[in-house]
């Protein structure tokens, strides 16, 4: 009988996710960028990005739009990481409108074991050298993460907020 030892860690911890609100021309644009800006920021192809929610409620004025993205990259054999993009908005007919850009993204270590020995030996080998590794995983999609971020505030012209 297999097991399994899990460790998942928050990439923008101490939060779990940052906002971007942005009220303006044409926010809607965003459903095209954000597919684009997965594949270029974190280097993966379209293969391992999901787009699991588009809805458009066309009913009235302003036309309400929600999208959910996620992406999924192995770093090794042990870790991989999961980034989730979140949006919702609205638009009216002169293009006006805003949206609000939920990000978030975490990083997974597992390992399958038969023997609890071999969990013993991947902690030891965890605390004494993959550690390091996971956190510069962490680090890396963190820095994506704030790469996405400054993406969106550039194309429709947002000043950072410090």
């Amino acid at each position: 009988m297999s097991s399994k030892f899990s460790i998942k860690s928050d990439v923008l911890s101490p939060t779990a996710s940052k906002t971007i609100e942005y009220t303006g021309n044409h926010p809607a644009q965003i459903f095209k960028m954000i597919p684009e800006l997965i594949q270029d920021i974190f280097g993966i192809g379209t293969s391992k990005i999901w787009e699991d929610e588009i809805r458009w409620d066309t009913t009235g004025d302003p036309v309400s739009f929600y999208g959910k993205w996620r992406a999924k990259d192995s770093k090794d054999k042990f870790s991989t990481y999961w980034v989730e993009i979140e949006v919702t908005g609205q638009q009216n007919r002169e293009r006006k409108g805003n949206v609000k850009v939920k990000i978030k993204g975490n990083v997974t270590t597992e390992l399958s074991y038969d023997i609890a020995f071999m969990k013993l030996l991947f902690e030891m080998y965890r605390y004494s050298f993959y550690e390091k590794q996971r956190k510069t995983y962490i680090d890396e999609v963190a820095r994506g993460l704030n790469n996405f971020e400054d993406a969106i505030r550039v194309h429709f012209d947002m000043l950072r907020r410090i």
